[in-house]
């Protein structure tokens, strides 16, 4: 995996040599050389200042998860309480996985990106509690549920009804920058495609978090092109109004969803 690893920096490096060439400026820049740092000395900077810890995990393409599940140590990774021994076992841990050398406003960039895609992640389990809360109050009796295809398993976000077959499923997104609406639109049509497969005459409908209105159109072209597996695009804020504009939408869905699923009780008690 290393040597693999190298490679791809190689061609990387020489790509950007080779197509931004006549943009690069030759500066002198501050640099961290982990190839001159042992475990003691690395546990002995964690323990003394914790915070490093994110920073130095992202500098390893890892997350807590791994050291959850490799050592056995559960952590918040941007508020973290070490031990020395703790200390010590996640320094000897990623200590042969940081590259031998990298500068200092790297490590800095690589702690903002972990940071803001944590705060996108908080940010939107109260933006996702807001629809369920709202919903409920008016009468749907909904909740975050899975489905399985081919032993995989998905998640939606909202799914009425609460338990059998589920004939309104939402998937909600927030999308923090325009450059990620093309891997989270194929996540959303992956989804609303197996959905499909599984329940044909259900409701499949996106509500994306995406503050860019000039680009709002291409993201909903992208999703409901082709083949109609997303029923419906919304796109909603975090403010009260935005929410509420939203979940009447929401609510439309569900009255007509709502009369299929009364229409098959009849039947089967008929």
């Amino acid at each position: 995996m290393s040597s693999k690893r190298a490679e791809r920096a190689r061609e990387i490096g020489d790509t950007v040599k080779e197509t931004l060439g006549e943009y690069i400026v030759q500066r002198s820049a501050d640099e961290v050389h982990f190839a001159d740092v042992t475990v003691d000395q690395l546990a002995a900077l964690l323990l003394k200042d914790p915070s490093l810890l994110k920073p130095l995990i992202a500098a390893c393409n890892m997350g807590k998860r791994a050291i959850r599940k490799d050592l056995g140590i559960e952590l918040d990774t941007f508020r973290p309480r070490l031990d020395r021994d703790k200390a010590y076992q996640v320094a000897e841990y990623l200590l042969p996985s940081l590259p031998k050398a990298i500068f200092i406003e790297s490590l800095v960039a690589l702690d903002a990106y972990q940071w803001v895609d944590s705060a996108i992640r908080k940010i939107k389990g109260r933006w996702e509690r807001q629809f369920g809360d709202q919903l409920r109050a008016a009468g749907v009796q909904c909740k975050k549920r899975k489905f399985k295809v081919r032993k995989q398993e998905f998640e939606l976000d909202l799914a009425y009804p609460c338990d059998g077959e589920i004939l309104l499923a939402v998937d909600m997104k927030m999308i923090g920058h325009p450059s990620d609406k093309h891997k989270r639109g194929d996540e959303i049509v992956n989804k609303a495609m197996e959905y499909k497969g599984q329940v044909p005459r259900g409701v499949f409908v996106a509500v994306i978090y995406y503050p860019f209105d000039d680009d709002r159109q291409s993201l909903r072209e992208r999703l409901t092109l082709g083949a109609k597996y997303v029923d419906d695009v919304i796109f909603a804020g975090d403010d009260d109004e935005s929410v509420a504009a939203a979940v009447d939408r929401l609510l439309h869905h569900y009255r007509s969803v709502e009369g299929v699923a009364r229409r098959q009780d009849d039947l089967l008690l008929g």
